[in-house]
């Protein structure tokens, strides 16, 4: 029997409201069954689209959306669940999301706890390939490359238009070939 190559992580998985947030989901539970701890937190956008309990459920941690949660009540509060985990996924991530990291806004919890993160930060883009090729974004993402956050794609594929194209978010496999697991 051949040794596990490194032990338990704790995973903090940040959800933003895009089309294919279905596939953090499936990310959550591959991770889950790799033995691996996961918490996630939703924006408040992807938290209509997608139920944090399902997450729940999946991971057997409370998610969460919400900035000032009362379960996040004792010691740092709401920033607590950074001090846990050992990295951080944002996926998917949309326009939006880069855009406010990469200005340090923190209007949510998913912000919050990526700017006030330990650990690494990793993030899997997912939108329509007008945006990912928009010069907005792709100074966004170069700036946050430039502080050391690493991307995970996206890939070229079909989008939620539609359409073919740069945009697609990785599958829940590839990204988790990147992570330092």
């Amino acid at each position: 029997m051949r040794p596990s190559r490194t032990k338990s992580k704790n995973i903090l998985l940040g959800v933003c409201s895009s089309a294919a947030c279905f596939k953090a989901l499936t990310l959550a539970s591959a991770l889950v069954k790799k033995g691996h701890a996961v918490k996630t937190v939703l924006s408040p956008s992807a938290a209509k689209l997608i139920s944090p309990q399902l997450f729940g459920a999946v991971t057997k941690n409370e998610a969460f959306s919400e900035q000032f949660n009362p379960s996040l009540v004792s010691g740092d509060g709401h920033i607590s669940l950074s001090d846990w985990a050992d990295f951080y996924v944002i996926a998917p991530a949309t326009a939006n999301t880069i855009g406010k990291l990469a200005s340090g806004i923190c209007d949510n919890l998913l912000l919050t706890l990526a700017v006030s993160r330990r650990g690494a930060l990793f993030i899997a883009p997912a939108m329509e390939s007008r945006m990912w090729q928009n010069g907005f974004v792709g100074e966004n993402v170069s700036k946050l490359k430039k502080s050391g956050v690493k991307f995970i794609g996206p890939v070229t594929g079909r989008l939620a238009s539609g359409s073919t194209g740069p945009g697609r978010m990785s599958e829940a496999e590839d990204i988790i070939k990147k992570l330092p697991l």
